[in-house]
């Protein structure tokens, strides 16, 4: 008997280096190897994709950059070259807001897609941002966070922010970078830490630095990520393949898994008292714990009475979700 393949649920990331689809141009060939492999090929089903460096300019139409089965979200960088971003988002998805920030400098695209109640947004910082150019741009992206708060979105902030030397693993920030590479990469963190997002890119994505990043809300509901060489640029293209079937027609809903009814993923941390959290997790004997964990050779026992312990103490100070509201659907009635 023949089973039906479900193709994997997977958006990418992007540093193109010029999608021009100018008649002079050298990276024609760019976009439709795009809709070929990536975006339209039967192994899988991209909802949406980010890329940075598009290198476009306002008197080039969306229809010249138009993929098959995809709606084109731009921020172009008219003033100076280069630079640029864009989101293709699959045409079976209603997207409800769309903010587009863009200066000689940074751009930023955001979106609000509603079928997947998911907040997608793609940045690019170039080298040598200048400190205020990248702090409007977190702005624009922190305010649209904020008029979105009540919704517990999904959050995917992808992009290339060009900051080599912070370290992922440890989230520190090397000397080497700057003044300017430093106080962007504090805000970076610092913007992270407030929305309580995690960055879960860990392989190179240019060399050996990681500068393509996706920072999200819901690290739970990725299953993998995947840096892999490509053609179109000197970048790798980043692949994260989420956890649920994102197709969105007749046959195929969100299907997302299903929380446990004690974790993070039922709580509004939004609404936290971080205050109360912090001094009670002050009064925890951790060493009292860790005694009693033993034998623990490889600390797992540990780290999950850590995880459990810190989980019990948010419950008490961050209010549970409310149900995500049902849509009305419309019914005919026969006569």
């Amino acid at each position: 008997m023949h089973m039906e393949r479900t193709p994997e649920s997977v958006f990418h990331v992007l540093n193109a280096q010029c999608l021009s689809p100018k008649a002079t141009s050298t990276t024609r060939w760019k976009i439709p190897y795009i809709s070929e492999h990536l975006l339209n090929n039967e192994y899988t089903f991209v909802p949406f994709m980010g890329i940075t460096e598009t290198w476009l300019k306002g008197y080039i139409t969306d229809a010249q950059v138009q993929v098959k089965n995809y709606t084109v979200f731009r921020s172009d960088r008219d003033i100076r070259k280069n630079g640029g971003a864009l989101l293709y988002v699959h045409n079976s998805y209603i997207v409800s807001d769309c903010r587009v920030f863009g200066d000689q400098y940074c751009n930023g695209i955001m979106l609000k897609i509603d079928d997947l109640n998911c907040l997608a947004a793609t940045i690019y910082r170039p080298p040598e941002c200048p400190t205020h150019s990248f702090r409007r741009v977190l702005d624009e992206m922190q305010a649209f966070l904020d008029d979105k708060q009540e919704e517990n979105c999904e959050v995917y902030v992808t992009g290339d922010f060009n900051l080599p030397h912070l370290d992922w693993s440890t989230m520190t920030i090397s000397n080497t970078l700057g003044k300017t590479g430093k106080e962007s990469a504090m805000m970076l963190l610092d913007f992270m830490s407030k929305n309580f997002l995690s960055q879960v890119i860990h392989q190179p994505t240019r060399g050996n630095n990681i500068l393509d990043l996706v920072l999200t809300n819901r690290a739970h509901l990725i299953c993998e990520t995947k840096s892999t060489s490509t053609c179109l640029s000197d970048h790798n293209i980043v692949s994260v393949v989420l956890g649920y079937d994102a197709r969105r027609n007749a046959n195929y809903g969100h299907r997302v898994k299903e929380a446990e009814d004690f974790s993070y993923f039922n709580l509004n941390l939004m609404k936290a008292d971080l205050e109360q959290i912090n001094n009670d997790l002050k009064l925890v004997d951790w060493d009292y714990l860790f005694d009693i964990c033993q034998p623990d050779a490889d600390g797992s026992l540990f780290a999950e009475l850590i995880r459990l312990t810190v989980l019990q103490i948010c419950y008490m100070h961050a209010p549970t979700k409310d149900p995500p509201k049902k849509k009305k659907v419309p019914t005919a009635t026969l006569r």
